[in-house]
This record gives structure tokens, sequence and C-alpha cells, in this order.
């Protein structure tokens, strides 16, 4: 690590501007090209609606927020479920649908990064990521995790802060409480028939409730559904 007067540029952010500029002052220290500082005030809150201070490519992140590409995103699924670093490669996007999603960040020169998950005291949640344009070793990474954890540790208390207040309402679940039992039964690995079993329904009325839930949460399938109430909260595994 760096001297401590190396961080303290995050002490004297006062405004989104002066945060982002302190983060990628850090980032380039420490062999990174790019950052991005995400942040909810709580785990419930609207994701579309959370603060996000990035130097990240403005085409990349339209393209991320247009195509909802957070519902797949192996960075931010080890985020909501863990507090230890992620430290990731190539080889960490294994699903087609994440190794899509790699190329597409590939492109605009994030091939490689850490990954670091946000969960606050009052149920804040979100994650600061540093990116590079080249991939990266595991020891060159590792060798920056202790610095880039108190950076995270930093850039959340400025960042609290700066929250617009329209991220710190919370977005109420959509679904009917029958909606939200499939929904749990769902998160915990049950299929259809399963479900039908434990409600004391039938499959087909499982099959309705399920489709209802797509459309309400404005997903194609349920992996994507289960992803997305995991991270609005609604649902806890």
């Amino acid at each position: 690590m760096k001297s401590l007067h190396e961080f303290e540029i995050i002490f004297a952010c006062d405004s989104s501007e002066s945060l982002i500029k302190a983060l990628n002052t850090i980032a380039r220290q420490y062999g990174f090209t790019s950052t991005l500082l995400g942040l909810k005030s709580t785990k419930a809150a609207n994701y579309e609606n959370a603060a996000v201070w990035t130097t990240y490519p403005a085409a990349w992140r339209k393209l991320y927020v247009q195509d909802k590409l957070h519902l797949v995103d192996p960075t931010v699924n080890h985020a909501l479920h863990h507090l230890k670093p992620l430290l990731w490669n190539q080889e960490d996007f294994r699903t087609h649908c994440e190794c899509m999603l790699y190329e597409q960040a590939a492109g605009y020169g994030l091939k490689a990064g850490i990954t670091l998950p946000i969960h606050g005291s009052k149920g804040e949640f979100g994650l600061l990521s540093f990116a590079s344009d080249c991939r990266l070793t595991r020891a060159d990474m590792l060798a920056s995790v202790s610095a880039l954890t108190l950076t995270r540790d930093l850039a959340f208390e400025c960042g609290l802060g700066l929250l617009p207040s329209d991220t710190r309402k919370s977005c109420k679940s959509p679904l009917t409480p029958r909606e939200s039992e499939c929904l749990k039964w769902l998160t915990n690995g049950k299929t259809s028939w399963e479900i039908s079993k434990i409600l004391i329904c039938s499959e087909a009325t499982v099959n309705f409730h399920v489709s209802n839930i797509l459309k309400k949460l404005g997903v194609v399938n349920r992996q994507q559904a289960i992803a997305k109430s995991l991270m609005e909260g609604w649902v806890v595994v």
C-alpha cells in the first residue's frame, strides 16, 4: 500500500465531480484505467435510480442500462451475496450471457478488474469497481486489494453524503402475495411442479403466476426474475 496521504483526496470530496476525479486518480496509481461507484440507500431501493459515479465509457453505460445487463453481470451478483472483493478476468464470465457481456465490455476497454461489495450498517448496498483495458494477472490485482478496500470504505462514506433524494426512495414489490410466494420458491430452486405441491395448487396455476411475474418485472425468464428480485430486496435467500 502506498502512503495513507494518497487517500486524503477522498476526504476533501464535496461533489460528484471531485469524487470521480479522486477515484480515477487512485485507480491509475494502482494500474487501472477506469472506475465505477454505484450506491443505493437500501437494498430494496430502485436499481434504475441508483447513484452511479463512473469513468466508464458513456456508450457502454448507455448500453448497460438500456439492456439491463446488471441482471446477468457476475460482478453485481457477487456484490449482492458477498463481502470479499472479486478479482475478475475473462474466465469469471462463464454462462453464454455472461460471455456475451464480457465481450461487449472488453470492446469498451473493460477487460479485467476488481469489484468491492458495499453493505452498509443501515442497509445501504453498492459496489466499487476498478477496471483495466488490458488483462491482468491475479497476482497483479491481489497486490492492490488492501489499498482499494480502504478506498472503497472512504468512497462509501463520501458517496452517502452525495446521494440524490430520489435514490432514497424504496421500490415496493409490484407482485401479489401469491406471486411473491411463487418467486420465493423459484429463488430456492424449486420447479413449477414442486411449487404446486408446496402451495397445493395445479402446476398450470403456478406457471400462470410465473408468467405474470415475468411481465411485471420486465424480464424474459425465471433467472432474470430471480436476479432482479434479489437485487431489489424483494426476496431473501
